[in-house]
């Protein structure tokens, strides 16, 4: 039900997400989204109760338009943020992430330093390191 997704919150989160507390300061979901669907949804908003931002990596985003991959990481990014309420859109860090067939030290690499950026550009409290956890 498209309806169900877009409820009123209860009143305690309608402060938004800066005056909440929240387990961790960001969640990474690494995947395709080829396309994004409702388990994908499941998780991004199981995310969102649990994090202040979500870090949504796009795998295979220099793949060119096949049936394999029928949309382009720009697409899919649009997917992502129409699916969530938005007042939630703003908590989602939507960024490419390109593939390394047969080199899993360069894929976990390009991870690590994508994560690192969004993180460096978005955590503000200085006076601690940021809480981050994978979903």
């Amino acid at each position: 039900m498209v309806a169900a997704r877009f409820s009123p919150l209860p009143a305690f989160k309608q402060q938004g997400a800066c005056c909440m507390s929240y387990p961790f300061d960001f969640l990474v979901c690494i995947g395709r989204f080829q396309p994004f669907h409702n388990g994908h949804l499941a998780v991004v908003e199981a995310g969102l109760r649990q994090a202040r931002q979500l870090i949504l990596l796009c795998g295979s985003a220099e793949q060119p338009r096949s049936i394999r991959n029928p949309f382009t990481w720009q697409e899919r990014k649009a997917m992502m943020r129409s699916a969530v309420a938005p007042a939630d859109q703003a908590r989602l860090l939507i960024a490419p992430l390109a593939d390394s067939p047969y080199n899993e030290d360069r894929w976990v690499r390009d991870v690590q330093r994508v994560v690192q950026e969004l993180v460096a550009a978005q955590h503000q409290d200085l006076q601690r390191a940021p809480r981050i956890g994978l979903i």
